[in-house]
């Protein structure tokens, strides 16, 4: 049997971040790793905080996400269109599509495609609705759970 994905773009796990910073936090893994801890309730797009279960945690999360790949390992935004209106963020990093909320449509059984897709600008993500303030409470997570995790 064939282990599911943890996200898209996982064979490049291995990417470093480009600014130095703590010694748990250095590859796309282990973002991810604590990214799975760190997504919350309130740390999703309003549209699906209802539907948000701690079994599928990355569900609403492309956003917030995204732009802290961005923040941490550079690259380029992209969007291409969701549900309910809402856009799907993702990354690309060294012309590598990298999708790290990929499994909330995996879990769900539904399709993405990556192509086409939109260049986007941090700055229109973040101002975009409550996106900064669920922004600020993914890295404050994040920030007491690898402290924990020493």
């Amino acid at each position: 049997m064939e282990r599911a994905k943890k996200y898209y773009g996982e064979e490049y796990g291995e990417i470093k971040r480009l600014k130095s910073g703590h010694s748990q936090l250095v590859t796309l893994d282990d973002l991810y790793k604590y990214l799975c801890l760190a997504w919350w309730q309130n740390t999703a797009h309003p549209l699906y905080q209802r539907e948000w279960v701690p079994t599928n945690p990355s569900f609403g999360q492309s956003a917030v996400t995204s732009i802290l790949v961005y923040d941490l390992f550079g690259g380029t935004l992209h969007s291409v269109p969701g549900r309910r209106g809402a856009d799907h963020y993702f990354n690309c990093l060294n012309g590598h599509v990298i999708d790290l909320t990929w499994q909330q449509f995996y879990m769900d059984e539904r399709l993405i495609s990556y192509e086409p897709n939109q260049v986007t600008d941090r700055d229109y993500i973040i101002r975009s609705g409550d996106t900064y303030e669920r922004y600020r409470r993914l890295i404050d997570r994040m920030a007491d759970i690898v402290k924990e995790n020493i």
